[in-house]
């Protein structure tokens, strides 16, 4: 699987928390695959409010890609995740 696309919906810190929030949407395709589908995660980053917004995207993208990959099919190794080498994302 690779992933192809990647937005930020609703990127907030959380001062109560001490964490940043955002929902991702992965917009990935199977290896040579023209239709894509999406994943969708609610992730978190343990990361101050003054991070710049380039490292929390990347910490949150790191969340929901651990949490992709505990997922049954990725989790089994089955279907490999990687990022396409001409990846955009939304922030």
């Amino acid at each position: 699987m690779r992933i192809r696309h990647v937005e930020v919906f609703g990127l907030h810190h959380d001062s109560e928390a001490g964490v940043y929030r955002a929902s991702l949407s992965l917009e990935v395709a199977a290896d040579g695959g023209a239709r894509g589908d999406r994943l969708h995660f609610l992730c978190s980053a343990d990361l101050p409010a003054t991070a710049p917004r380039d490292i929390v995207v990347q910490a949150l993208l790191d969340d929901a890609l651990r949490q992709a990959r505990r997922m049954p099919g990725f989790r089994r190794g089955e279907e490999p995740i990687e990022i396409d080498p001409n990846f955009r994302r939304s922030a």
